[in-house]
């Protein structure tokens, strides 16, 4: 049986463990130290950003276990062409456990993740996509954007 939730402040721990699995899958697996740190770094910022409604998790169960997750960050930022109310959305850390893959359960989640978003008035969703979930964004309408994305390390 599937069933798709909305993390609430009771699920932080599972939210911590859903960010360090999806970094381990994505990148590479993490020292004790840095499970630690970025642990504790989590829970502060999940206590906060679910309080104030800026941080959403949407999940998608089988049975008891976990199979799919994303994350939705509500921004709010000044007016332009692209969200004219200033309201975007940043979507990340889309991923489905490899016993739960090619079963449609990263497009569930998205799509729940999408109909929030259009309900609370977001005007523009982004994301990074792999090379494996380009196809998934895809498939929902995403567009590539004419610029690049670059980043600068403080």
């Amino acid at each position: 049986m599937e069933k798709i939730s909305w993390a609430v402040a009771d699920d932080i721990d599972l939210l911590i463990r859903l960010r360090i699995d999806f970094l381990e899958m994505s990148f590479r697996i993490l020292t004790s130290e840095e499970k630690e740190t970025l642990s504790q770094e989590l829970r502060n910022y999940y206590e906060i950003s679910l309080q104030k409604g800026t941080f959403k998790a949407c999940y998608l169960k089988v049975k008891d276990q976990v199979a799919a997750v994303a994350f939705l960050v509500i921004n709010h930022l000044p007016p332009s062409l692209s969200f004219p109310n200033g309201m975007s959305g940043t979507v990340l850390n889309v991923f489905t456990y490899p016993e739960f893959q090619k079963r449609g359960y990263a497009t569930q989640v998205m799509e729940t993740i999408i109909h929030h978003a259009k309900n609370e008035g977001i005007s523009q969703l982004e994301l990074h996509a792999t090379d494996m979930g380009r196809p998934l964004y895809e498939n929902l309408n995403f567009q590539p954007i004419p610029y690049c994305t670059m980043t600068l390390k403080l």
